[in-house]
């Protein structure tokens, strides 16, 4: 984590004007086909040279940190993908950039695929064919210790990683205030004799995967890092694909495929790594439903926290 990381603001969008965006893009000579913004950042869609491209832009100058890690990630991920042969899936290419003001942007590689699912409207029908590839990206990114990602430039032993990372956890738990949590934050100090880290992408959803032919482009690496536990990707699909898009026998399904995949080795120990790792997942969930403006419904999260007490998360 970057050292001033407690005084950023990363999750309050600003206010942009869409006119001073299009005409800026427009003085670089780019046809703007689409402009939007959806929470943090706007993006959209330019042409040039009959080529169309995306973009996106951060609305402030702190979540424009994230922007540039996602851009980090895309390019050195591009490479790792081309000498690793994987073919299953891919990120997209930057090809520009720069900053409007304070605020960060890059232009980068348009696919106009379908997502392989959706949280708003909740819509997992095509998302089963592709879990083996889905599981087959976790694996191999959770492989990966080494990358260079701005939010990770301090080095840390692997405890104190270890202690920033329940700290944020135990910071949950306090806001969540609810006694039924305490043997879920009893499995998550497991992780501190667990813990290996590995790279996550972090945001890891079918929302954030398109169809590309026969492999899938994975989108929005914002948050992506190397020092949080290998299983963090795993464990945050499973919780959002049982609690967002409402389907357990889905999340399930994936589940198994992961460690149907998994080498050997890694097989014998993913419970006692993964199992910690969904305790904390739970845990934030409960606490997003607390700190969120809008009324949700707890009905799957309270199911999750069954599922799991009760040793059924299979």
């Amino acid at each position: 984590m970057a050292k001033d990381e407690k005084e950023k603001n990363f999750r309050d969008a600003g206010e942009v004007d869409h006119q001073k965006v299009k005409d800026f893009f427009e003085k670089m000579g780019y046809e703007v086909l689409e402009i939007h913004q959806i929470w943090r950042h706007v993006h959209g869609k330019l042409k040039k040279d009959n080529k169309v491209f995306f973009f996106k832009l951060s609305s402030t100058k702190d979540i424009g940190e994230r922007t540039a890690n996602e851009v980090a990630w895309n390019n050195q991920m591009q490479k790792i993908l081309r000498e690793n042969n994987i073919d299953y899936f891919a990120v997209p290419k930057i090809f520009e950039t720069g900053n409007m003001d304070d605020n960060f942007y890059y232009i980068g590689e348009y696919f106009s695929g379908k997502k392989l699912g959706t949280e708003k409207p909740k819509n997992l029908n095509g998302l089963g064919p592709w879990l083996e590839k889905i599981a087959k990206a976790n694996i191999f990114l959770s492989s990966i210790t080494e990358i260079d990602l701005p939010r990770d430039f301090i080095e840390n032993s692997i405890i104190e990683k270890w202690d920033h990372y329940f700290e944020k956890i135990k910071g949950w738990y306090d806001v969540a205030n609810n006694s039924t949590f305490e043997p879920l934050l009893k499995n998550a100090k497991k992780l501190k004799t667990t813990y290996h880290r590995g790279l996550s992408h972090a945001d890891f959803v079918p929302w954030h995967m398109i169809e590309n032919g026969d492999s899938f482009v994975l989108l929005d690496a914002e948050h992506a890092t190397v020092l949080w536990p290998r299983y963090y990707d795993a464990a945050y699909f499973y919780h959002r694909i049982y609690t967002s898009a409402d389907s357990p026998e889905m999340a399930k399904k994936y589940l198994n495929t992961i460690k149907e995949l998994l080498p050997e080795e890694r097989r014998k120990t993913f419970d006692e790594e993964f199992i910690p790792m969904l305790a904390t997942r739970i845990i934030g969930g409960f606490f997003e439903l607390k700190i969120s403006k809008e009324k949700f419904d707890d009905k799957y999260h309270q199911m999750i926290k069954e599922d799991f007490l009760n040793g059924n998360l299979y």
